[in-house]
């Protein structure tokens, strides 16, 4: 129907940037906008900007019966896109090759992320985390500041044990640590002086099937708007240590 036609980007405030027009044909204009409103989201919006009250939806074959409950559905794909924001500062490298062996692998740290959220409408999109654990028998998380992204570690089947220290995982958009569609295993945690924020789930989710060996401490919670408030753990009735 419309067409894409050669647009500039204008932006029009601190947050909004407006292609006018950006689609036209069809008895329809339209422009798209995009926004950055809060930490670690990203909108698109289609405005409609011109509307020829005569168009008559038949003529793309559409029943005459669907023509007052017609939806529009709206799909971007974006080419060349940038690679996720990613900066490595090492706390510590061991030199001795022999040392580094024995030590616990996966060690992730002193990374600052800011990687896309989930794409709201999409069910094959899942929330970007700094740290996905599957079949790991130790993974060492430490310093590690994640501006923007889904949640900070999401853990799956055949996981052991977590050393999680010192992160800033506050712009969490989805969660703070968490299962895979809720289905994972993870024996041992200690989760200290971190901060961990919930998004729209959790601050914590704890495997269903045990979680005595989970322990927490010193951490600073916060909710969607960035504002402290109590850990929310899941289940609420879980075996977790809590430290203050």
């Amino acid at each position: 129907m419309a067409t894409l036609t050669n647009c500039t980007g204008v932006q029009v405030d601190a947050q909004d940037i407006v292609y006018d027009r950006a689609l036209v044909g069809g008895g329809f204009a339209a422009s798209v906008v995009y926004s950055l409103p809060d930490r670690g989201s990203f909108h698109q919006d289609v405005v409609f900007v011109g509307f020829n009250p005569t168009f008559n939806p038949t003529n793309w074959g559409f029943a005459e019966s669907s023509t007052n409950s017609l939806q529009i559905q709206i799909i971007t794909e974006f080419y060349n896109s940038p690679q996720p924001l990613m900066v490595t500062n090492p706390v510590y490298i061991e030199q001795d090759p022999a040392v580094r062996a024995s030590m616990a692998l996966p060690n992730f740290s002193g990374n600052w992320l800011n990687l896309s959220p989930v794409v709201p409408g999409y069910v094959n999109d899942y929330p970007g985390e700094a740290v996905s654990l599957e079949n790991c028998l130790a993974a060492s998380v430490l310093g590690n500041n994640m501006v923007a992204a889904g949640r900070g570690v999401a853990f799956s089947t055949n996981c052991t044990a977590l050393l999680l220290i010192n992160n800033d995982f506050g712009g969490a958009t989805y969660g703070g640590i968490g299962t895979v569609d809720n289905v994972g295993t993870l024996g041992t945690a200690q989760i200290f002086s971190n901060v961990l924020g919930e998004g729209v789930t959790f601050h914590v989710q704890l495997p269903y099937t045990n979680s005595f060996g989970w322990f927490v401490g010193s951490n600073t919670y916060v909710n969607s708007t960035s504002t402290n408030c109590p850990l929310f753990a899941d289940p609420a009735s879980s075996a977790i240590h809590i430290y203050q």
